[in-house]
């Protein structure tokens, strides 16, 4: 019925899902953050998402982000949304968090609800060589082998930013 893609910002959870919607073809995606509930809160946002997804099944429900605006209640909606009564046929739910440690077990830890948690961790030093020069190809190898040694810690996303900061001191030098 689901996935949860749990880790550290900026480790790919976002472009995993983009890549999902691209490839989900014949799938309805509906994507949910937390700006989508400022009128309709938690309640009517996740019941008119999983309207839709019934009605233009097969399709996917992402919750984006969803430890930083779902509360209790709004779980136990979830939960029920998830193994209630209503058909949930051709609807697959995905979840991302930063802090997958914050969601109750009674949501990941039973079956039906969510199969498969992925976890998205900080990428290794080899890892973040491998972004650096996919992304700074001018760059000799010393030096990307060097600022990948430096950035213990650094997610792909600030890896990224770190590379784009770059170029624009370079090209304003």
């Amino acid at each position: 019925r689901g996935i949860i893609a749990g880790g550290p910002p900026g480790t790919g959870k976002t472009i995993a899902a983009r890549a999902m919607m691209t490839e989900a073809k014949d799938a309805t995606f509906i994507w949910i953050s937390a700006r989508d509930f400022c009128r309709s809160g938690a309640f009517g946002g996740i019941e008119l998402a999983y309207d839709l997804a019934r009605e233009n099944a097969p399709s996917i429900v992402l919750m984006e982000d969803v430890d930083s605006y779902i509360d209790s209640y709004a779980i136990d909606l979830l939960k029920t949304t998830l193994d209630g009564f209503k058909q949930q046929t051709g609807i697959v739910t995905l979840l991302t968090t930063n802090f997958p440690e914050s969601l109750p077990k009674a949501l990941i830890d039973r079956p039906g609800r969510f199969h498969d948690i992925l976890m998205f961790d900080l990428p290794d030093q080899k890892i973040r060589r491998t972004m650096l020069g996919a992304w700074a190809k001018d760059v000799s190898g010393t030096v990307l082998d060097q600022i990948a040694a430096d950035t213990q810690g650094f997610s792909g996303a600030h890896l990224r930013e770190l590379v784009r900061f770059a170029t624009t001191i370079r090209t304003q030098d």
